[in-house]
């Protein structure tokens, strides 16, 4: 941003050098992961309604007192969201999270340096603090002597239809989205001052009306878009591989998880194909990540929780606890989630495990097409119902088809799952040391804690 505001400094103090013949200045540079273009008002022409910077698909409507004033317009459109704080301030824990669909937008009303004056051949630049930054105005522009906290205030500042393009990455979803400004002062996001908002998929341009300039603009949604999570099933397909779905209030989604890392299997959106998220192994939190910026948030924090129903977030070190203490079983078993879990307090965690069915000799292909049509067809009421505290573990009596949960344990209560499982289970956790199981099971567990599916799932 620095080095940006240097250089629209030096271009705002010899703009007169790149006006054409009507008196007009635009300028256009775009990069892959940045646009940005410059408009200067040197012509002051009240007939001029609107700026298009297209080569950047990106354009504004001028109200009359902008064409009438000393100012440049700077748009500039990044790919990465750099506002949104990575941690939520205090003010924003009991309200609604937002995340950016496609980046950001910020339009800026910059003031223009005292003009150039040519005498006997020479041109005479005052030098002053505009030389080398910028100066942001408010909007509504205050009239010369006004009060400016006054006139930001008045609600008759005419509202600007700005529309720009979105990455093709981006997943924009039927419903549930908006556009939002951001707020610099209480680090948040925030959708007053904007109305009619369209999205045509077909070209991917946002349209919309805005009260504000000289701020972030963005198709933002709430973070917690994809949550509660309906249930996940993590089913092993060797000791060193394995299938992760997570079905989601939108979607269902599967990782394949190895030691290579985790890779995106399903849904094949069109805009993950072109992110070139699918099929690629990578290690898991880049992963979900690279979701994010695609608009797809798997990665929820605690104060999503506020905005939902029916979860229950586990205290901190027994979830990081638990997501270890699972990995060992899933070279051998499947592990699913329990409708329970939710019900439990913040101390106690449930779900569900069994050991995968075997494949009948002769019906692969049936069983695979079955299994992609619904992977959790096999989740059943016979699965055992596991009971996770710290260093308390061990089966209950509950099963799933109850009508109440009976937390009697039915087994000897043990330190870890290993050990509850390994009279029952012999293979669990006999992995001998294998350098690629450790690593796979470390990928796992790097996966479940992003996700975290104990605290999140309904």
């Amino acid at each position: 941003m620095s080095k940006l505001n240097v250089a629209s400094a030096d271009f705002l103090q010899r703009a007169d050098e790149y006006a054409n013949a009507k008196n007009e200045v635009l300028f256009c540079s775009k990069q892959e992961r940045c646009k940005l273009g410059l408009w200067v008002n040197l012509a002051k022409n009240p007939r001029v309604k609107s700026i298009d910077y297209a080569e950047l698909n990106i354009s504004t409507e001028l109200p009359k007192a902008l064409a009438l004033a000393s100012v440049a317009i700077r748009a500039m459109q990044f790919n990465a969201d750099r506002l949104t704080p990575l941690e939520p301030p205090p003010a924003a824990a009991n309200g609604t999270t937002y995340m950016t669909l496609g980046g950001v937008l910020l339009l800026e009303l910059l003031s223009l340096p005292p003009t150039s004056k040519k005498v006997k051949g020479w041109t005479m630049r005052p030098i002053t603090e505009l030389s080398k930054n910028v100066h942001k105005q408010q909007y509504p522009v205050p009239p010369t002597g006004a009060d400016a906290a006054a006139a930001i205030s008045a609600s008759s500042a005419p509202s600007l239809r700005i529309t720009y393009e979105l990455p093709p990455t981006v997943v924009v979803p039927e419903d549930g989205w908006t556009v939002g400004w951001f707020d610099e002062a209480e680090g948040v996001w925030k959708t007053d001052g904007i109305s009619e908002w369209t999205f045509d998929r077909e070209t991917r341009v946002v349209s919309f009306l805005s009260v504000r300039l000289s701020t972030g603009l963005a198709v933002i949604e709430p973070t917690h878009a994809e949550m509660p999570y309906k249930r996940w099933l993590y089913t092993n397909d060797g000791v060193a591989e394995g299938t992760m779905f997570l079905e989601t209030k939108r979607r269902t989604y599967e990782f394949s998880v190895s030691p290579a890392g985790a890779a995106l299997r399903s849904p094949r959106l069109p805009e993950l194909e072109a992110a070139g998220v699918l099929d690629v192994f990578m290690p898991p939190p880049k992963l979900l990540l690279l979701l994010r910026t695609c608009g797809i948030n798997l990665t929820p924090a605690d104060t999503d929780a506020a905005q939902l129903s029916r979860v229950s977030i586990k205290e901190v070190e027994l979830e990081r606890e638990l997501y270890t203490a699972i990995v060992p079983l899933v070279s051998h078993l499947q592990i699913a989630s329990s409708k329970w879990n939710a019900s439990r307090t913040s101390d106690k965690c449930v779900f569900r495990l069994a050991p995968k069915k075997q494949v009948v000799p002769g019906l692969d292909d049936l069983a695979e097409g079955a299994a992609c049509a619904d992977p959790f067809k096999d989740v059943d009421d016979s699965w055992a119902i596991l009971c996770f505290q710290h260093r308390n573990v061990g089966l209950i009596k509950a099963s799933e088809a109850d009508a109440v949960c009976d937390m009697a344990v039915i087994t000897e209560a043990h330190s870890t799952p290993v050990l509850c499982l390994r009279g029952q289970y012999p293979d669990v956790g006999q992995d001998g040391g294998v350098k690629t199981t450790r690593i796979y099971q470390d990928n796992v567990r790097q996966l479940f804690q992003m996700l975290r599916v104990i605290s999140f799932t309904s």
